[in-house]
């Protein structure tokens, strides 16, 4: 990066703190990140019908970093009916102001 300007914070930081380092605390974020999530499927003893894939280093849309989840089977109607609650509620009045937001977001 010598003689380059540098434009992102990511840059700037890079310039104080070794990527290295960064690395090593976006894994253990990780490994925490997917303890936790693991708990509530633990506590049922489910565990073993999960199964965690690598990281895909994505910036989301929103900014917000989530987990994605496959079914190898049809999807059972517990979560189509919170799926349809949820998206109930992202119609809402409340969130319509950023309706037209949302529709410009090309995913």
């Amino acid at each position: 990066m010598e003689g380059k300007t540098l434009f992102t914070m990511q840059e700037k930081c890079l310039k104080i703190v070794d990527q290295h380092v960064i690395d090593d605390a976006y894994k253990h974020i990780n490994n925490a990140r997917k303890a936790t999530f693991m708990k509530t499927f633990e506590l049922r003893d489910v565990q073993n019908q999960i199964v965690m894939k690598s990281n895909k280093n994505v910036v989301p849309y929103n900014g917000h970093s989530f987990y994605k989840i496959d079914y190898k089977n049809e999807l059972p109607q517990w979560l189509l009916s919170a799926y349809g609650k949820m998206m109930k509620m992202n119609n809402s009045p409340t969130r319509n102001k950023m309706k037209k937001k949302r529709a410009e977001i090309k995913l």
